[in-house]
């Protein structure tokens, strides 16, 4: 029986318990159970690939930052810029 929005329970429901509050009860709680097994998931997939792409990035920018040593006599390109 629906009033107001809202079931109303019968004294026979709350003597004995609703069947589909239970079986809801059991349904919500396997979805939120697979629901943080899918959200750990994809965080750990997130932070590999963030920790792939800082990897990246550092090894980018030591080679940029990494100084050449170069020789007395060694050829090298002179960029003129006007």
């Amino acid at each position: 029986m629906l009033i107001a929005g809202r079931e109303i329970k019968l004294p026979i429901d709350v003597a004995r318990g609703h069947p589909l509050e239970e079986t809801e009860e059991q349904f919500l709680n396997e979805f939120v159970e697979d629901l943080r097994e899918r959200m750990d998931r994809v965080h750990e997939f997130a932070r590999e690939k963030l920790k792939m792409r800082s990897d990246k990035m550092n090894q980018r920018l030591d080679t940029i930052l990494t100084a050449t040593a170069f020789e007395p006599a060694d050829a090298v390109w002179l960029r003129i810029i006007k």
